[in-house]
């Protein structure tokens, strides 16, 4: 017959591959491989040494994982990666009352950040701190998918969804300094996990997530992990402008609360807050609770901030905000007289868009009196953002 009608002839011996004659024969060789090399392979699949809860975690990140990357482009889209640089610098100068006190000028933050988005669903964010003194240079390394409003998921380090100190952006605080009550009862950063979004007509915003609890560019020291969670409800939302933007607020931070080690003391926290904001006007307050061993501790503060001038009509004089806080803080709830609390004065000038000049004179008060007041002055330049 002609050459292209030729047929090649299966050699003597030779099988389908998949056919039980083919698994038949190789089942002997792998048995025997495994045997040599130690390996139980009853071990692959025996989900009783497997604990429940890391499975159960496992199982979970798998299954946010495979609907974020199960998202089908259309064709009809256009994919396209946007990169943008921003940043700022903050520069203060710092005074005692306490004549044992040194006055001081120092480089309080200089911020780098780059973020954009991939496609029309994925946004990263990168910032890092060049003057830290901690040496906590790495701040923010996050990505976010956020394709719905009813759901978002983010993975890295970032702010944690407790407190609205941790909503408001560094280069936009009212008053230089964190209140006493949220520097000693909540955490800022952590590496994790987070569901967020805005149900019910976006009424009611929720975040929760599961982080290491171990602080800012930490790994965990241990198989525990913190849940972290808060929910904000708009009451007034569609009723009327005026109230609009009021919300109150509730968080919870457990921490060494999921898949917990017995080795590590059980801590939780609970937030509660309002806000208020219409125009040039913003007064919001919130509560903190903490709980670790037989130690209650508590803390409060409420903040108000008025815009005199927006500088809009004319160039000078600038723009001009007042601020004003009370804060409390009582670190154990049965001992008498270890209380702390501070009433600070703010003043903002907006010189433009990107510079600004804050000054605060803070009056403190604690249990034992002593001469603390404080004095701050900053000069803050950004660029790149909003």
């Amino acid at each position: 017959m002609a050459k292209n009608e030729m047929k090649c002839k299966p050699k003597a011996g030779a099988m389908d591959y998949g056919t039980k004659e083919h698994l038949a024969r190789i089942r002997p060789a792998v048995i025997g491989v495994v045997g040599k090399s130690k390996i139980n392979p009853i071990s692959f699949v025996n989900h009783e040494i497997i604990s429940k809860k890391i499975l159960f975690m496992r199982i979970l990140c798998c299954l946010c994982l495979v609907g974020v990357f199960s998202t089908p482009l259309k064709a009809n889209e256009s994919f396209q990666i946007t990169s943008k640089i921003g940043g700022f610098v903050q520069i203060r100068y710092h005074d005692y009352q306490d004549e044992s006190s040194t006055s001081t000028f120092k480089v309080k933050r200089t911020h780098l950040r780059w973020f954009g988005n991939i496609g029309q669903d994925w946004i990263y964010f990168v910032q890092v701190d060049a003057s830290d003194l901690n040496k906590n240079h790495f701040r923010d390394g996050i990505i976010k998918w956020m394709k719905y409003d009813f759901i978002n998921i983010t993975v890295g380090q970032s702010f944690i969804p407790y407190s609205i100190v941790n909503e408001i952006p560094t280069y936009k605080i009212y008053l230089l300094d964190p209140p006493i009550p949220y520097l000693n009862l909540s955490n800022t950063r952590d590496i994790g996990i987070r569901l967020d979004g805005k149900v019910v007509s976006q009424t009611i915003n929720y975040a929760v997530g599961i982080y290491n609890g171990s602080s800012i560019n930490k790994l965990d020291t241990n198989r525990s992990k913190d849940l972290i969670g808060k929910i904000s409800i708009y009451p007034f939302k569609r009723l009327h402008k005026y109230a609009e933007k009021f919300r109150i607020m509730t968080g919870y931070h457990g921490s060494n609360y999921l898949f917990r080690d017995k080795s590590q003391a059980k801590k939780k926290r609970y937030n509660f807050a309002s806000d208020f904001q219409y125009e040039h006007i913003r007064f919001f307050g919130e509560y903190f609770s903490e709980s670790e061993g037989n130690i209650n501790s508590s803390g409060w503060y409420i903040t108000g901030a008025y815009k005199i001038l927006d500088g809009k009509h004319c160039s000078f004089p600038p723009a001009l905000e007042t601020a004003l806080r009370y804060e409390y803080f009582d670190p154990n709830n049965d001992i008498a007289g270890d209380w702390q609390n501070a009433i600070t004065l703010g003043l903002n000038i907006f010189v433009n868009d990107y510079i600004k000049l804050q000054g605060n004179y803070k009056f403190k008060r604690e249990g034992k009196e002593e001469a603390n007041d404080e004095f701050i002055m900053q000069l803050q330049v950004k660029f790149g953002i909003k």
